[in-house]
């Protein structure tokens, strides 16, 4: 079959970046979510630079946004962009289903980290989209 049609393959094409990882042989969808997995770390680093069409492009691919990339449960892509005062990816991360209220191990929330750095515009922005605030 054509490359990254066939249930041996599967693929994301993002703006920046087309991948295209092989798989074994098996019944179409299976291991859509071992390659979901593997588009990850692009999604953090959209989320951490502020490419608010990549974290879009990706989520449309199907890349988890609720995925954690460290055992301590920091890199999630709200957190990353929470982190760099990234407001408007903040949104659409919420608006595209990642959770508000998701904590790290230390406790903290994104809302947390926008404040802990300074970050008004984004502890504004996760505000309005229903942050808790205590």
């Amino acid at each position: 079959s054509e490359r990254g049609t066939g249930p041996e393959t599967c693929g994301a094409r993002t703006r920046r970046v087309r991948t295209w990882l092989t798989l074994p042989r098996a019944s179409p969808g299976a291991n859509m979510g071992l390659c979901k997995s593997k588009l990850t770390p692009q999604l953090l680093a959209a989320a951490r630079s502020g490419d608010t069409e990549e974290v879009r492009n990706l989520h449309a691919a199907g890349v988890d946004l609720e995925a954690v990339t460290s055992k301590s449960g920091s890199e999630r892509a709200l957190f990353a962009a929470a982190t760099n005062g990234h407001a408007d990816t903040c949104r659409v991360l919420v608006e595209l289903g990642a959770n508000l209220e998701a904590a790290n191990v230390m406790g903290y929330t994104a809302l947390t980290i926008a404040v802990k750095k300074g970050h008004e515009d984004t502890v504004r922005v996760l505000a309005e989209l229903g942050a808790n605030l205590e």
